[in-house]
């Protein structure tokens, strides 16, 4: 495995796509996992609202990705990075997001 990491670049790439999948992928789960928790402990909600919480966590990637994949194509993956990202930066001292 150590000659193939070195000497082929196909395998080198694979690899780091691969562990850029794990680490963002344990990051979602362990969010989606998370988030009841923090809603119990930190907001005061009641389970059943917390477990919900949760669904629309999941049901936001789910919708966003499906969606997301049609939308990409047509406006193009630039223009697709620019939007999601500026929203982001824009927002980034309204006290309403940061905790």
């Amino acid at each position: 495995m150590k000659e193939a990491l070195l000497t082929k670049p196909s395998a080198r790439v694979t690899w780091t796509c691969a562990l850029f999948l794990l680490g963002y992928v344990g990051a979602e789960v362990a969010l989606g996992g998370w988030i009841v928790t923090f809603m119990i402990r930190v907001r005061g909600g009641a389970p059943f609202a917390s477990g919900m919480t949760a669904t629309g966590f999941w049901m936001g990637m789910t919708v966003g990705r499906v969606v997301l994949g049609f939308v990409t194509p047509r406006i193009g993956e630039k223009l697709a990075i620019t939007v999601s990202t500026e929203r982001n930066t824009r927002n980034h001292n309204n006290p309403l997001t940061t905790f």
